[in-house]
């Protein structure tokens, strides 16, 4: 998993993130609580896939394939800003390989001050033995004393957030994700994560 805290002007580009975890959390990348908050943070072209992401039986589970936890620690620095700003999440393939119950893309756990950062657009997500209304967003703490957690649909999230209004939740048709052995691997040496029909979206659409 990859940490991001207190830090400006970082892209994650064309990476794959890929998980066999058929029972814990697939979290790959997390803005974090840290010194100071981040600040224009860009990822964008990677392409994640994860085993039953996320879900192990709490619904209240709060972890995503990507996190953005509000930055609460509050230290003298020369920054202007509080907590994190321009957050944004585009170009990227988000694939579930196994059931959509409980199973997260994203997770945001301030709506106030955070989720306006946040800007996400022009995504896949898929979920291979799914549908398209599972709840696959999750804002707010469930954990607080006031919980303010919702759990959105793909719908629910680009219509009340007005996010992902360019997104698509659709098969990326990879040429071969198993691989020869015909089993997921958690490595994913030998699969082959080309997509059959490129559609512009994702980092492997050449």
């Amino acid at each position: 998993m990859m940490s991001i805290g207190a830090a400006e002007n970082i892209i994650v580009r064309d990476n794959i993130l890929i998980s066999n975890d058929s029972s814990g959390i697939s979290s790959y990348i997390s803005i974090v609580d840290a010194n100071k908050p981040s600040r224009n943070i860009n990822i964008t072209d990677n392409t994640f896939v994860a085993r039953n992401s996320q879900y192990t039986g709490n619904k209240f589970e709060m972890s995503g394939l990507i996190n953005v936890f509000s930055n609460v620690t509050k230290v003298s620095n020369p920054f202007t800003y509080t907590n994190h700003q321009s957050i944004n999440i585009s170009n990227n393939i988000f694939y579930i390989y196994g059931e959509s119950y409980g199973s997260r893309f994203f997770y945001v756990n301030n709506i106030n001050e955070v989720l306006p950062q946040v800007k996400s657009d022009n995504n896949l997500f898929f979920v291979s033995k799914g549908t398209s209304d599972g709840e696959f967003f999750q804002i707010g703490d469930a954990a607080s004393d006031t919980p303010t957690a919702q759990y959105l649909t793909l719908q629910q999230w680009q219509t009340a957030n007005s996010q992902d209004t360019s997104s698509i939740y659709a098969d990326p048709e990879f040429v071969n994700l198993l691989g020869t052995d015909g089993a997921f691997s958690g490595f994913g040496y030998d699969a082959d994560l080309r997509l059959i029909k490129a559609n512009g979206k994702g980092a492997f659409s050449d």
